[in-house]
């Protein structure tokens, strides 16, 4: 278990980790923490900010790298189930996929899904994330109110794999997936 407490000084957080009720370790963050995401198997965990700061701890609770300043607000953070990868999506849009995580992160995808966010002239509403996460191949696959979509490295742009008109074909998916909290 773990959780994310506010407090600290000049602003920050304090990420504090717990095991069978008893506190394992707690870590000073550069500001509260607003998503949470890691791997058990691969030893680490990722803080998403409120400053849009990602800061990446060991299981030891001690920063695996320096934080990351990739958005300006974080929507949804995910970690492959491997642990070898973390996606970030920015409130604006912005992904970003680092490999070699936690102690050597690198850029491996840097995209804009700025352009899945924006509805048609008329069609009122904001298009909603339900949810993020990465594909076996580490492209990310995002789940919005308007439709699925995964990047495409060979074509550098996000394809759609279910979007409303599809919903009348023979093939779509009744596939529901959960709401976004917490880890994507």
């Amino acid at each position: 278990g773990g959780g994310s407490q506010g407090g600290g000084s000049l602003g920050g957080g304090t990420l504090v980790c717990s095991r069978d009720g008893e506190r394992a370790w707690s870590a000073a963050l550069t500001s509260p923490a607003v998503l949470l995401a890691g791997s058990a198997g691969a030893g680490w965990c990722a803080a998403a900010c409120e400053d849009g700061s990602v800061v990446l701890l060991t299981a030891a609770g001690r920063r695996a790298a320096p934080p990351i300043h990739a958005v300006a607000a974080a929507a949804a953070l995910h970690a492959s189930p491997g642990g070898e990868s973390l996606l970030l999506v920015g409130a604006e849009g912005e992904v970003v996929v680092w490999g070699g995580v936690p102690s050597a992160p690198s850029c491996v995808l840097s995209a804009s899904a700025a352009p899945l966010l924006r509805r048609a002239a008329g069609e009122g509403g904001a298009v909603a994330l339900r949810h993020a996460s990465l594909l076996p191949d580490g492209s990310p696959l995002l789940t919005l109110s308007t439709g699925s979509f995964a990047w495409r490295r060979d074509l550098a742009a996000w394809a759609a794999l279910a979007d409303g008109p599809f919903s009348g074909s023979t093939y779509a998916s009744a596939l529901v997936h959960p709401p976004l909290a917490g880890g994507g």
